[in-house]
């Protein structure tokens, strides 16, 4: 569950998952195989695109916070971003 603003949004077991990855290490890359590893067991073509979808409704759930961003890095990963 994520809150922001007064606003509550709820998250998936996956998402959650995901979201603590990144928050252990905001503002380092998260490799997409560590992500994969540890949130689905393997790095298969089917979880990699489960990724990207998860990723996609995360940056959804914390676009209403302005200083909270996820960025791409290409083939590589993930990284938190939390500006002041």
């Amino acid at each position: 569950m994520v809150t922001f603003d007064g606003i509550t949004q709820n998250l998936s077991a996956r998402q959650t998952d995901i979201l603590v990855l990144l928050a252990q290490s905001i503002g380092q890359l998260v490799p997409r195989d560590e992500i994969l590893d540890t949130v689905w067991g393997n790095s298969s073509y089917a979880n990699s695109m489960s990724l990207n979808v998860q990723i996609t409704y995360l940056r959804h759930i914390l676009a209403l916070d302005t200083t909270v961003k996820i960025i791409s890095i290409k083939k590589k990963g993930y990284i938190l971003q939390i500006t002041s």
